[in-house]
């Protein structure tokens, strides 16, 4: 019982550490318009380079279903294939993947996904799955709506334009 009633305290610790180091209204807003340029360009390629498909997300270590592990490029735990097959399949140079690195270390974001026309850009993330905060910077080609959602006990929102905003979910 002790060992639970530790882990509990440890677990409510964290999350208000996550929730105090998380992005506010005003740090989105810098956030997104010292990079707005880097955050276009990524929203540009995203949309270009996912082709046909309804998701796609890169960051540094992943394309698409593949992940990057110590052994080499895998979609399958134990099946490893070259660098080649992996941006053969997405139709991505490599070039184009050190690109997309480059722009995510520069905006200092961690990941950008392609969701059936909507790019979300991740810029901040901690915690653990029950108690972390992840703030994203996010493009909708339709006017951009934002909602706090039900699970969240810290919310952020930030409105850039008609099609850009970010927002700050904390449970």
């Amino acid at each position: 019982m002790r060992n639970f009633y530790f882990i509990f305290c440890l677990f409510l610790v964290g999350c208000t550490k996550n929730t105090n180091t998380a992005p506010n209204e005003s740090e989105l807003t810098k956030h997104f318009n010292e990079h707005h340029r880097s955050f276009d360009k990524l929203r540009s390629m995203i949309i270009s380079d996912s082709h046909d498909l309804d998701y796609f997300q890169i960051r540094e270590g992943k394309i698409g279903e593949y992940d990057l592990t110590e052994k080499g490029w895998s979609k399958d735990y134990g099946h490893y294939v070259p660098f080649s097959v992996v941006t053969g399949t997405y139709r991505l140079t490599s070039s184009r993947y050190d690109e997309y690195v480059q722009l995510l270390k520069s905006t200092k974001a961690t990941a950008v996904d392609y969701y059936n026309g909507n790019v979300a850009i991740s810029i901040f993330s901690a915690g653990f799955v029950f108690g972390g905060c992840i703030s994203e910077i996010i493009y909708q080609p339709d006017k951009i709506s934002l909602s706090r959602p039900s699970w969240a006990t810290t919310y952020y929102q930030a409105y850039f334009d008609e099609n850009w905003g970010a927002q700050t979910k904390c449970n």
